[in-house]
């Protein structure tokens, strides 16, 4: 029988009411639970911060929270949730659960004596080192490790731990082609490792100040579609999963090819259990890119991303427009004395006309957008679903279209009344599982070779039409057509799905004989299903 979840209510006691987050601590207090420790001790090591990403925590730590008994006790019984070997399994389990590794599990650089090292990319500040590895014994597949360094003092641990377990919370739940992977994740000691995939060519800020790398139309190209991209990305960021980044800057944007990559979720918000979006915080990680209510320490959103990501497309529209990559940096602090955007508004101002003169490069869409993001009052700013619609109508317009293949077609942030609420106040509805059933299977049928595919049918009430992912749709290389009705969604578990395509599928229900061809609407993304039908619907003969 698998472990049941630890809550605070099954401690007997005065403890029985103690109002504590387990979430991340489930390893532990199922082994404290084992012990001989009381009820209360146990209680007062969850409540100090300490989760299983702590493991193994070193004594130097313990002892802050915890008498000299319970500090025996304690490491008496940790090496029980240590392993002493770290693997890389296959692309359709990542990532994996993660593991805390004990010492001789990893070399003198912190890295698992599993992997083999190849390079060091660079020090990403606040203590962390990128490396470049691949597996030994591999085929060559190679890898991004991000080392993040354990602090010494425990009210500084506490912190470091909740930085890092936002980003593997973020990295774990999204699942998208513009956001990094996340493969495997291991404690030391001495460090968090985190593995991820792809290992990027460049960031952004590199790839913005060295086009010489590049074909110049070629250049021009990508960068036009990162606009598009970057957007679509965002939309998924707040619609779909929930979740702020708080951190948009260029070096958090990763190139890989043609493609671009959000990345960094250490201070990553999902408010995804919260229902709502705005908070006051006291630190910021970019001053430079960070939005006006942030810089002053006010309540922020969504919008705050909204900010940051126009001050990027700022700096991409200059150099699409022939300018070198901190030709923006130079002209705000020429204009106000500093390279801040939220403290130099007279200096957007006048770098967004500066740059309106010369339309014959790529025109001046970019420009329009950038304006409706970098608004000073959070509540006047575009959403990432009207910035996504913006980008979209931009096509057949002078210059490049804005947009890469990969995002051309409907997400599920696409413009509906709905998806161009304020998400500061937007909630999507909340639905019980009950609500979905997995009933049975159908076989699909691949018109290309005549062969057919079996996959799970979920019969759902909140739908009165069929759906279907659209990695089905490749997988059985169905031919898709624009929906006359334009723009569909649903809610299913917590997601939004859209869609503005339909396909027609020859399938056969599991258990009957009958061969259907009926018209299906295809997700815009991956979705938490196979085949959609609505409840109620005659699976049998």
């Amino acid at each position: 029988m698998a472990a049941q979840p630890f809550h605070s209510g099954e401690v007997d006691g005065s403890a029985r009411d103690e109002a504590m987050e387990t979430k991340h601590a489930q390893k532990i207090a199922r082994l404290l639970q084992g012990s001989e420790l009381r009820p209360q001790k146990i209680l007062n090591i969850m409540k100090s911060g300490v989760t299983d990403l702590w493991v193994p925590v070193r004594q130097a730590l313990i002892i802050e929270m915890t008498g000299p008994q319970e500090c025996h006790d304690f490491f008496n019984l940790q090496p029980q949730l240590l392993v002493d070997a770290f693997t890389v399994g296959p692309e359709d389990g990542w990532p994996s659960e993660h593991v805390n590794l004990e010492s001789r599990a990893v070399d003198e650089l912190g890295l698992p004596r599993s992997l083999e090292f190849v390079a060091k990319i660079g020090d990403g500040g606040h203590d962390t080192s990128v490396f470049e590895v691949k597996p030994k014994n591999s085929s060559g597949v190679i890898y991004a490790l991000k080392r993040i360094n354990r602090e010494n003092t425990f009210a500084r641990e506490v912190e470091r731990m909740k930085y890092i377990q936002g980003e593997l919370d973020a990295l774990r739940k999204i699942r998208h082609r513009h956001f990094i992977k996340m493969v495997a994740s291991y404690t030391t000691p001495r460090f968090v490792g985190i593995l991820m995939s792809p290992l990027a060519e460049c960031n952004l800020h590199e790839f913005l100040n060295r086009p010489d790398r590049y074909e110049e139309r070629n250049y021009e190209r990508l960068l036009a579609g990162f606009f598009g991209c970057l957007t679509a990305a965002l939309a998924q960021l707040h619609y779909t999963y929930r979740i702020r980044h708080k951190d948009i800057k260029p070096q958090n944007i990763l190139v890989k090819g043609d493609n671009v990559l959000l990345a960094d979720f250490g201070i990553a918000l999902d408010w995804s259990d919260r229902g709502y979006t705005t908070t006051r915080e006291e630190t910021f990680r970019s001053p430079r890119y960070c939005a006006p209510e942030v810089g002053r320490n006010e309540n922020r959103g969504t919008m705050s991303d909204i900010w940051s990501l126009g001050c990027v497309f700022l700096e991409m529209a200059a150099v699409l427009k022939g300018h070198r990559g901190d030709h923006v940096k130079e002209s705000l602090i020429s204009h106000g004395g500093t390279e801040k955007y939220w403290q130099s508004l007279d200096g957007i101002s006048g770098e967004i006309s500066f740059l309106r003169q010369d339309s014959s490069r790529c025109g001046n869409a970019p420009l329009d957008w950038i304006e409706k993001m970098l608004r000073e009052k959070p509540e006047e700013r575009c959403t990432a679903g009207q910035l996504r619609s913006l980008i979209r109508e931009s096509r057949g317009q002078p210059g490049p279209y804005f947009c890469g293949a990969c995002c051309s077609h409907g997400t599920v942030a696409d413009e509906d009344e709905e998806a161009s609420t304020d998400l500061r106040e937007y909630q999507h509805p909340t639905l019980s599982d009950r609500s979905s059933e997995e009933l049975q299977a159908a076989d699909i049928f691949n018109p290309e070779n005549f062969s057919r595919k079996r996959y799970s049918i979920t019969q759902y009430s909140g739908s009165s039409k069929n759906w279907i992912s659209q990695d089905i749709v490749a997988q059985c290389h169905l031919s898709v057509n624009d929906n006359p009705g334009g723009m569909e969604s649903i809610f299913f578990k917590g997601h939004k799905i859209g869609s503005t395509r339909y396909a027609e599928v020859t399938w056969v229900p599991v258990n009957t004989s009958r061969t259907q061809q009926s018209k299906f609407l295809v997700t815009s993304e991956n979705a938490p299903f196979e085949i959609l039908v609505p409840k109620g619907y005659k699976l049998q003969d």
